[in-house]
C-alpha cells in the first residue's frame, strides 16, 4: 500500500510529536522504525537518549541484540502518521515541523541539549 511513496512519517507518542522524518520510501522507514535490524537514526537516538546508551556504539547496538529489543518493546508503543509529499521539498517541510512542534528527538532543544552533551568535559 505505502509502496517507494515519498513523504514525511511522524511519530507521536500519547498526543507529543517526538519526530518527524522525511521519507523517499514510507514503507522501508516504518520497517526500519519498528522491526530494526537495520542502521537507522530514529531507533539510535531512543538508544541514546532514552536506554543510555554510548553514542560511540548506539548505531551498531539499536541494530540487533539486547538493547535492539528494549527499543522494539519502546517503539511498539508509539504511534506513527504518514503524510505523502513530493520529493523535492521533503526535507523542508521535514524540517519545519520539527523547529515548529519542537520534537522531543529533533528539534531545536534536542539538537541543542546534542550539542551541550558532545561538548568536551
Amino acid at each position: 500500500m505505502l509502496g517507494d511513496k515519498s513523504g514525511l512519517v511522524c511519530v507521536f507518542e500519547d498526543s507529543e510529536a517526538l519526530y518527524v522524518e522525511a521519507s523517499t520510501n514510507i514503507a522501508k522507514t516504518l520497517q526500519c522504525y519498528i522491526k530494526g535490524g537495520t542502521e537507522c537514526e530514529f531507533r539510535t537516538m531512543i538508544g541514546v537518549l532514552e536506554m543510555g546508551a554510548s553514542h560511540k556504539n548506539a548505531a551498531q547496538r539499536a541494530k540487533s541484540g539486547p538493547l535492539a529489543k528494549r527499543i522494539s518493546r519502546r517503539v511498539e508503543k508509539f504511534r506513527y502518521r504518514v503524510v505523502p509529499a513530493p520529493v523535492k521539498s521533503l526535507s523542508q517541510l521535514a524540517n519545519a515541523f520539527n523547529v515548529v512542534a519542537d520534537t522531543r528527538y529533533a528539534g531545536p532543544s534536542a539538537m541543542a541539549n546534542r550539542a551541550l552533551d558532545a561538548l568536551p568535559n
